[in-house]
């Protein structure tokens, strides 16, 4: 089997006048510089991704989106699921979305209580006098007058 090709064009200088060389050349440094930039997010979560251990903390689980954290669901069938943890406010009648929120870092779902009343008071003007909240939110009978 042969080696690779190179398919660059090769410069012979004297069939090129000077002032066209440097032309070229600047424009090749700038395209190579525009693609360094280009990949050099990329190439930083390459670099973690190779560099992380089982123990580490902040790994990265999606090339396309590294800020996607690992949650323990504690759950026979499920027990890991990948994403990020987001907060719905919805009306108990109509079902209405009246807020949602998503959080960066894994929080106890009881922490995340405060700042979707504080949402949806600024969306709706009003404070709910009442919240219904699945079994997350353990520990918390009230949060302020909610």
């Amino acid at each position: 089997m042969l080696g690779k090709i190179d398919k660059t064009p090769q410069l012979n200088m004297s069939q090129v006048p000077l002032k066209q060389f440097i032309k070229e050349d600047h424009e090749l440094v700038f395209y190579r510089e525009r693609q360094k930039e280009k990949y050099e997010e990329l190439l930083l979560i390459f670099n973690q991704i190779l560099s992380q251990q089982r123990d580490s903390k902040d790994k990265i689980y999606r090339i396309h989106e590294p800020h996607v954290k690992c949650i323990a669901k504690g759950k026979e069938a499920k027990k890991y699921e990948y994403g990020n943890k987001v907060s719905i406010a919805k009306t108990r009648k109509s079902g209405i979305i009246v807020g949602a929120l998503s959080f960066l870092d894994n929080v106890y779902d009881g922490a995340t209580l405060q700042p979707q009343l504080d949402q949806i008071e600024k969306i709706t003007g009003h404070k709910p006098k009442t919240g219904i909240v699945d079994r997350g939110y353990r520990g918390r009978k009230w949060v302020n007058e909610t």
